[in-house]
């Protein structure tokens, strides 16, 4: 009599959606960084992630906790008003990143890029928690 058969290896555990936009992430910054893509295509893949958080119900609610507690901090080192701009949202939101290049960081696009994707992809880890 022989018992039941197990495979080699255990069942490969599915990568969550958190899991999958990091993959991207780091895929972007990696291609970015090979020059295999360019700016506008290394935004369009933050846009793509930030959509797809944004259509999450569960994410989305993650996403609102981690940019009250990150107010939270702010204000706690100066007074925050937000009728001004949302320092977090503006750090985190790529659909925001473009208007925030300033005349002196025309030329160090690549820098300003990888700077708010790194950042980006901090945010999504906060999410996964």
């Amino acid at each position: 009599m022989t018992g039941p058969s197990f495979p080699d290896h255990p069942p490969k555990k599915q990568p969550s959606v958190v899991e999958e936009h990091l993959n991207t992430v780091d895929t972007a910054l990696s291609k970015f960084n090979n020059g295999e893509i360019n700016e506008v295509q290394f935004l369009g893949e933050a846009i793509q992630i930030w959509k797809a958080i944004k259509q999450d119900k569960e994410l989305t609610k993650k996403l609102k906790a981690y940019f009250h507690q990150q107010r939270q901090i702010l204000h706690e080192l100066a007074p925050l008003d937000i009728s001004k701009g949302d320092p977090v949202r503006e750090r985190y939101d790529p659909n925001l990143w473009v208007g925030q290049m300033t005349p002196e960081m025309k030329g160090k696009t690549e820098e300003f890029f990888q700077d708010k994707m790194s950042s980006f992809r901090l945010m999504l880890e906060n999410l996964y928690k």
